[in-house]
């Protein structure tokens, strides 16, 4: 009777290869990482891949393998600095409270800074008189 009827909204979509790569990058950098993944990376839904990854960045690095941001993060840190006409360095060091350089970051504090510049930007759009908000 319901032939050719396709349920898509019961398909469970797995996690993108990316998602693996990160959590299996993570896996090695994070202490305590293993007590939190699955037995098979390759079954794991999209959105538990997700959370997988909120939960190990919550983590503390293994000593001698931090974890760094990636250069897709500095880029977007820096672009998104540069439409507010703030120095990306200016905005780490708001945000983070120290005088860390864009390079010394961690991958988390990367994550926390483009969170805040991303819900800046939503602001901005709303209001085009938006200035830059560090406290978000």
């Amino acid at each position: 009777e319901n032939e050719g009827f396709s349920a898509w909204g019961n398909v469970q979509r797995t996690a993108t290869k990316k998602q693996i790569s990160f959590i299996s990058s993570l896996q090695e950098k994070k202490d305590g990482a293993d007590r939190l993944l699955p037995k098979n990376l390759e079954t794991l839904e999209i959105g538990k891949a997700a959370k997988l990854i909120k939960s190990l960045l919550a983590l503390p690095d293994i000593p001698g393998k931090e974890t760094k941001p990636t250069p897709r993060q500095i880029n977007a840190i820096k672009k998104i600095s540069q439409n507010f006409d703030v120095a990306a360095e200016e905005v780490v060091e708001k945000i983070t409270k120290t005088k860390k350089g864009l390079d010394e970051i961690s991958i988390e504090e990367a994550s926390r800074i483009l969170g805040i510049l991303f819900k800046n930007v939503k602001k901005q759009k709303k209001d085009k008189g938006w200035r830059l908000d560090y406290g978000l």
